[in-house]
């Protein structure tokens, strides 16, 4: 028997992450150094409350994240960044999907965060409050399952679409919160 017919057929999740490989791995690859110093997780406080503020109006979904990620920025002292004046709500459930996927995905990027924010002095009760309730968000299983759910290439188009689309909008606030793109 050939070894192709041990490999298991991808479902809808293995094609999503197929199709994201790409946007995800610019996003990781503004990081690629971590956290390393704390012009960069400034930085990355700001970009992400700009992101998940702009997510959360898009998904339709009352603040929470940003909630948190705007306590670290007042216990730090930083200003938020203006909204891009981007933002669209979304009504379509398998499109949300896409975008639920990169958010809840991004708390396993946060487990590895929390440690650098930790080494650079900030703690969950100041200034890495953020990372450190992301980092045990328990949604992932979660959308794990919905994904698994989705039955058919439609469906998956629109899931990858917001995912894609959620991967651009995280790049764009990172970028430009990192000072690697000044023009939002």
């Amino acid at each position: 028997m050939p070894l192709t017919a041990l490999k298991p057929v991808a479902g809808p999740r293995d094609r999503l992450r197929d199709a994201t490989v790409s946007a995800h791995q610019r996003l990781d690859g503004l990081l690629a150094g971590g956290l390393a110093d704390i012009d960069t997780y400034h930085g990355y406080l700001c970009g992400m409350h700009r992101f998940i503020s702009d997510a959360e109006a898009t998904l339709g979904e009352p603040p929470l994240r940003s909630l948190w990620l705007s306590g670290d920025l007042v216990a730090l002292g930083l200003p938020p960044l203006p909204p891009l004046g981007r933002v669209t709500a979304i009504a379509d459930e398998d499109e949300r999907l896409g975008w639920r996927y990169v958010i809840a995905g991004s708390s396993m990027g946060a487990r590895v965060l929390v440690r650098d924010a930790r080494a650079l002095g900030f703690t969950a009760d100041h200034g890495a409050g953020f990372l450190a309730r992301h980092a045990i968000d328990g949604e992932w299983p979660g959308i794990v399952r919905r994904i698994g759910d989705v039955a058919d290439a439609d469906r998956e188009a629109r899931m990858c679409a917001g995912a894609l689309a959620a991967f651009a909008a995280a790049d764009t606030c990172l970028r430009h919160a990192l000072f690697l793109d000044p023009t939002p």
